[in-house]
């Protein structure tokens, strides 16, 4: 009683430790919009949060307790009347962590439409006075007959231009592929139209995963389970460090792997499914690969490919900090992503050259031989000017 007789509504600089819409705003069938920047982190697992954790637990049967921002958008959502809109930056982990699995369907199955646009923390300024990933998620008409579902952005590595963000429909893509909002899932952050046509591609044409394909004692491969710019992986021990691990494959696979673990490709789904950094196992095992005849049949070309960049890589390792400098090799990079791209997954040459071009404000853009890139461009105007033109001369 005491607190709400001291409770002045028209001092905008106060706060309060207690809240009830109908004394405060004389609301008492939900919010129009609700507007919020909640904390992020893993708070609720702090000794001191112990009966906040409980309460959350008794009351928020959607929400996560590794996250604190979880449970402020099932009360968001729980605040507004119908055709209402909840708006929040919230952490980046909305996409991409497992554990919001459960807030995400409580969205899925509340809204007509949800938009999630993601930003990178390094050059994206979404605040003023601090660097924070963050995701903007907008959520439309509360308890509408039609459910549209998640539209998402590509996860921006610099501010993009507010005004001409595209979004994509991501709800046919949650990682495992295949499975539904009331399964643990990863939503995919997707964006342009040819980013989802690439991810089509890729799981369409190609039945087999990596899963499939590891196997104990038989090749073994050392990867980087960091990353951020970049992924690695070498057919030997690069240094050593915690970060650095193993995993086996099929001899057959070997060289495939190692090339595809370094390429734009793989980048590209870590992107669209990870956090920007790690490199999961679950993310990793789902990754698509051709059939085992498409492989052999390209086994000799992977290996000269591989053995090149693996030789380009290790003359850039800079010892003293232990890193490879593999911006220095983009080139050979790139020349791995058109060898995969063009001949392994079949992407026609716009799709590579946007593989190539990926986040090139951090990965340096297109670096691919010249003569090969005119050799596109000359093949790309052709096609355009006549699609069933053949140029299979030029492809030789």
């Amino acid at each position: 009683a005491e607190k709400i007789a001291k409770f002045d509504p028209y001092d905008q600089n106060a706060s309060s430790d207690w809240f009830d819409p109908e004394w405060m705003f004389g609301v008492t069938d939900g919010f129009d919009i609700v507007i919020g920047n909640p904390p992020y982190g893993d708070l609720l697992g702090k000794d001191v949060n112990k009966d906040s954790k409980e309460f959350v637990k008794k009351y928020y049967k959607y929400s996560t307790l590794s996250d604190i921002s979880s449970p402020f958008v099932e009360k968001g959502v729980n605040l507004l009347k119908e055709h209402g809109t909840l708006i929040y930056i919230i952490t980046f982990a909305i996409t991409f962590n497992k554990d919001f699995s459960n807030t995400r369907k409580l969205l899925r199955d509340s809204f007509e439409r949800i938009e999630v646009l993601t930003f990178d923390r390094d050059r994206c300024d979404i605040f003023e006075s601090m660097s924070q990933s963050v995701s903007i998620l907008k959520a439309f008409n509360y308890k509408a007959e039609e459910r549209k579902g998640f539209y998402t952005s590509r996860m921006f590595r610099s501010t993009p231009d507010f005004c001409n963000i595209e979004l994509s429909s991501a709800d046919k893509y949650l990682l495992p592929i295949g499975v539904n909002f009331s399964s643990p899932h990863r939503l995919p952050k997707l964006g342009e139209k040819i980013n989802v046509e690439i991810l089509e591609k890729l799981i369409q044409n190609n039945k087999g995963k990596i899963a499939d394909i590891l196997k104990r004692g038989e090749c073994t491969i050392w990867i980087r389970t960091s990353g951020n710019y970049w992924y690695n992986a070498w057919h030997r021990e690069p240094y050593k460090s915690t970060e650095i691990k193993t995993i086996s494959v099929y001899k057959d696979y070997c060289d495939f792997l190692i090339v595809l673990m370094n390429s734009s490709l793989f980048y590209f789904w870590f992107r669209i499914y990870g956090d920007g950094r790690d490199m999961n196992l679950d993310i990793l095992e789902e990754f698509r690969i051709p059939t085992k005849d498409v492989i052999l049949k390209y086994s000799i070309l992977l290996k000269k490919v591989r053995e090149k960049l693996m030789e380009s890589l290790f003359s850039v390792f800079d010892s003293k900090r232990k890193r490879f400098l593999t911006s220095n090799i983009k080139d050979q990079i790139d020349l791995a992503d058109f060898v995969l791209c063009k001949y392994l997954y079949g992407f026609n040459y716009n799709e590579v050259l946007h593989i190539l071009d990926y986040d090139k404000e951090v990965r340096g853009g297109i670096c691919l031989d010249n003569s090969i890139v005119k050799l596109v461009d000359q093949i790309l105007s052709i096609k355009k000017q006549n699609p069933d033109e053949d140029t299979s001369h030029l492809e030789k």
